[in-house]
């Protein structure tokens, strides 16, 4: 999955500031033993990765959702929406999460647009919040309140 990343444009993409220091085979595998993260995987048939996405605790209640990528290759084909359902499915069921927010940059639009198919809106715009390819730019928070089993009924 790290090879997906071609540049340090893609990783801050991908992660932001979490690897600002440097990305590797052994520090990611470290950032993975967090008590508070929970890491997904997408895989096919053959058992490839697909895609990826992290949850990470914040309250009892609240996960971020945080480093979704979708292979390359295989993008804009729908997986990274299906990746996400199924991971707000997931946290909403196995762990009572009610709340989910999630960060991403103004400049990454197919991401904001997918979160905004799930249901996530703008709960904050952070100006020169992330440097992105030698400029300041817009660190965009956005937020779901997940819908209660009674709530999704009617």
């Amino acid at each position: 999955m790290i090879s997906w990343l071609k540049n340090d444009s893609d990783r801050i993409l991908w992660s932001g500031k979490t690897f600002e220091m440097g990305l590797s085979t052994s520090i990611f595998l470290q950032h993975q033993k967090r008590k508070d993260l929970w890491a997904f995987s997408l895989r096919n048939k053959h058992n490839e990765l697909c895609g990826y996405a992290e949850l990470v605790k914040r309250t009892n209640l609240q996960f971020n959702l945080c480093r979704v990528i979708v292979k390359p290759t295989l993008r804009r084909k729908g997986l990274g929406k299906f990746l996400c359902r199924e991971v707000m499915r997931y946290a909403k069921k196995q762990m009572g999460c009610a709340r989910m927010i999630l960060n991403t940059l103004e400049n990454n639009s197919s991401a904001r647009s997918c979160y905004r198919s799930l249901g996530f809106e703008t709960l904050e715009v952070k100006s020169n919040s992330r440097k992105f390819e030698d400029q300041w730019g817009k660190l965009i928070i956005m937020g779901i309140i997940l819908p209660s089993q009674s709530e999704r009924k009617n």
